[in-house]
């Protein structure tokens, strides 16, 4: 039974890792259209590479 909670325990976490990967991957794709708009703007800019930096596998 206690196997059970563990597979179980271990299935949750990687569907919960995994989507949190795909949403930093779509806000990193979102904010890159985003600076790829307005060039000129190097807060965004900024906030790309931030973002880029903050998740690194």
């Amino acid at each position: 039974m206690s196997q059970v909670i563990a597979y179980t325990a271990h299935f949750g976490l990687l569907i919960i890792r995994h989507a949190l990967d795909r949403f930093v991957l779509l806000n990193r794709l979102q904010a890159q259209s985003m600076s790829l708009k307005s060039p000129k703007d190097s807060a965004t800019a900024r906030k790309v590479r931030a973002a880029q930096n903050r998740v690194e596998y």
